[in-house]
């Protein structure tokens, strides 16, 4: 299992193993074959499967405050719109996501 580290409201570190893959399941009511990756909703619990190794009282409630919190200092600290800023950390994350799930992130490589 790869380990990722993330910054989001503190250093954290993403794992997904059988305890994450099942809350998967579990939260989007759907097989691990049938995730869309693409869906906002998903990004979210994907990011709260990874951390629950970590902190075992977190909820999908508390990554979305998290994350809120994260867009509004981005787009202040950057001086751009909030969507703007919600784009460019939900692609932060889903990046990080992506690498701990051992997607390849280079495939011009193979």
């Amino acid at each position: 299992m790869k380990m990722v580290p993330i910054k989001l409201d503190k250093e954290r570190v993403l794992k997904y193993g059988v305890r994450a893959f099942v809350e998967i399941e579990k939260q989007l009511d759907t097989s691990m074959d049938k995730v869309d990756f693409e869906r906002q909703e998903a990004i979210f619990v994907l990011l709260y499967a990874g951390l629950i190794h970590m902190d075992r009282k977190l909820t999908v409630d508390k990554v979305y405050d998290i994350i809120e919190k994260m867009v509004e200092d981005v787009s202040d600290e950057e001086s751009i719109p909030f969507m703007e800023a919600y784009a460019k950390v939900l692609a932060d994350i889903g990046e990080k996501i992506g690498e701990a799930m051992g997607a390849d992130s280079n495939p011009s490589k193979k």
